[in-house]
């Protein structure tokens, strides 16, 4: 007789047959109305902006505000589904985002060394296709293209380093210049007065690059001597309170910086209301 559920034949595109959402919602029904509340509040805020024509400062916190909000709506979406190590690479995603927003708002001349570091990943791309195509004799046009974006950027990264970082051309030169800037997400973590936040970050980016750690949480049941018991592939419905607590904070921190980039009044009554209800589940 075959026993196989829907789960155990198609995978997390069947989880609701398991009722894993059902369950999620009815154990963490008050922490879920606080986020769902505040992702209201938060999504609100980007309603009737008014763009200066031309004024690149005010788009950019919007996109940013816009990408990490998309990224925390992933999360919980993934999460309610019990796809919880595919929900905190959206924490992480989220996270970098986070530090952008902060960076830029605290210092509206750290853009020009984000944009010069978005150069140096462009760069980074153009070399490794011509790379990839070097001993492809059919396509002449496509190596052309490649290498005459290739000398674009080189130029526009010349120019915006003798504007903001001279010395650093003095010091090595125009080739090695370009090769030795660096501007890790750390930077943008500390710039953004975030930096005891770079480790939730760097525990996040566990997920993403698959880590020892994050296999075995996912996917091997121990013993109490320390061996794997057996193997699993299933739904992650525990603790989802306290990832939802994560998800909320950087929710917070990004409406700080996205109101405070535009100078718009945070919905401090609100916000308040938020906090409060989940100071009192935390206590309870």
């Amino acid at each position: 007789m075959d026993n196989k559920t829907l789960f155990d034949m198609h995978g997390f595109l069947a989880v609701d047959s398991l009722g894993v959402r059902q369950h999620i919602h009815e154990t963490y029904e008050p922490y879920i109305k606080e986020y769902l509340t505040l992702n209201s509040v938060a999504w609100s805020l980007q309603q009737n902006l008014e763009v200066k024509s031309g004024d690149a400062s005010s788009c950019w916190p919007f996109a940013l505000y816009a990408r990490l909000l998309n990224f925390t709506q992933a999360a919980y979406i993934l999460a309610v589904t019990g796809l919880r190590e595919q929900a905190q690479t959206q924490i992480r995603c989220s996270l970098e985002v986070l530090f952008k927003l902060g960076a830029t708002n605290k210092d509206r001349n750290f853009y020009s060394d984000y944009y010069i570091s978005e150069l140096q990943d462009q760069l980074s791309n153009v070399n490794s296709f011509l790379d990839s195509i070097q001993k492809d004799k059919k396509n002449k046009d496509l190596k052309t293209q490649a290498k005459s974006r290739k000398t674009e950027i080189e130029c526009e990264l010349l120019e915006l380093l003798k504007r903001h970082h001279p010395a650093l051309l003095e010091k090595y030169g125009e080739k090695e210049a370009i090769k030795k800037f660096r501007l890790p997400i750390s930077e943008f973590a500390n710039k953004a007065g975030l930096a005891d936040w770079y480790l939730r970050y760097r525990l996040a980016s566990s997920s993403i690059h698959s880590d020892a750690k994050s296999l075995e949480y996912g996917h091997f049941e121990f013993s109490a001597d320390g061996t794997v018991q057996c193997l699993k592939n299933e739904a992650h419905i525990e603790e989802f309170d306290d990832f939802l607590l994560a998800l909320i904070e950087i929710i917070l921190k990004a409406i700080e910086f996205f109101c405070e980039a535009l100078n718009l009044e945070q919905p401090e009554d609100r916000l308040n209301e938020i906090k409060i209800n989940l100071a009192k589940l935390c206590n309870d």
